[in-house]
Order: structure tokens, then sequence, then C-alpha cells
């Protein structure tokens, strides 16, 4: 499993992201690696960050840049990257559960799934402001969190599964058939 992190100018949030992915409980089912596509840097210090971090990573950590800007070019670099047969998609700043790569993995060897995604919900870095109530935030479009609960949902019963960048994956084989992210 390939995890592709797109990025730009973040360095200290793709640290924290980074530590939680150096903490994937496998149960030694699978194995994983981390791509850091560098989105048209305008500093080095995410090369920096990922090239500080490599030598201690528990999995392989790579870096590459994609100098044009724009999410669609960095993550098809990531995927020219990768190695795994399943492409998993998260955003330097979401903090996944240890659980994450596991629970994608089951979704995609139970179900026999092309594609998996899950909830992304919010992480208040101050108080939340009373006037947003979850009613609110959920009909503004949750501002790329998504949550539907915690049981499985699948298209196949007519589901509409809305996806979204934080916390999406899909098997190689289907992304390459696709070509890619439309640029």
């Amino acid at each position: 499993l390939s995890v592709i992190i797109a990025t730009r100018d973040r360095p200290e949030a793709l640290k924290e992201l980074l530590a939680q992915l150096a903490t994937q409980e496998t149960h030694g089912e699978f194995t994983y690696e981390v791509v850091v596509a560098d989105n048209a840097p305008t500093t080095e210090q995410t090369r920096e960050a990922v090239q500080g971090l490599q030598p201690t990573f528990p999995v392989s950590l790579r870096y590459v840049r994609e100098p044009r800007l724009g999410k669609p070019w960095a993550l098809n670099t990531g995927i020219e990257h990768a190695r795994g047969a399943m492409l998993a998609f998260t955003d330097d700043d979401v903090v996944p559960t240890s659980t994450w790569l596991w629970g994608l993995w089951r979704c995609f060897t139970e179900e026999r799934s092309d594609a998996v995604t899950g909830r992304v919900l919010p992480r208040w870095l101050g108080e939340r402001p009373a006037w947003l109530t979850d009613e609110a935030f959920w009909a503004i479009g949750g501002m790329g969190c998504i949550d539907w609960g915690p049981r499985r949902l699948s298209t196949r019963e007519g589901h509409d599964c809305r996806w979204v960048g934080g916390n999406a994956s899909i098997r190689r084989e289907v992304i390459d058939r696709l070509g890619g992210f439309d640029i």
C-alpha cells in the first residue's frame, strides 16, 4: 500500500502527519510506504523535513518534487513514484488514527473494493465557534470533512458515497486505467 501526500510549503503540518503515519498498525498483513509529493514549493523546508525523518522512519519514506502548481499534478507525480498495488491519499493537515491504513486494507480485501473512502472529521485548533453547530457545519459542506457514520456503505447497495482528499484510496490498476487525476 502506498500513502501519497500532496503538500505545499507546510512542513510543520506534514511532520505531524508523518508522525502518525509512522505508527500505523498493519497486523503483519500488509506493508506500506509513504510518498510526499511537494507541489511547486517556494522553499526547501518540505524536502529538508522529509530527508530529516528518512533515516529513522519505520517504512520507506520518499520525497518527490512536482514543479507544476496544482494538486492533481502532485498526486499524479506521487502515483508515478508509488510502488503499492493500493494507493491511499491524504492531506498534510490530516491526523489519521493508528488504524487508518488497517481499516482501508480490510475494506479492500473483505469487500473486494476498487476504491475505499472514510470519515474525515474536523479537528478544532481553537475553541469551536458557538454559532457553528453540527447542523450548520455539515450544511455548508463540512469544509473538507465527511462523516457517513461508523458502518460500511457500498455504492453497490445504492449509497451515494462522496469523496474527500483527506481519506481516499483506490487500486493502482483502476487509477492506471482511468489515467490518473484530471489536470
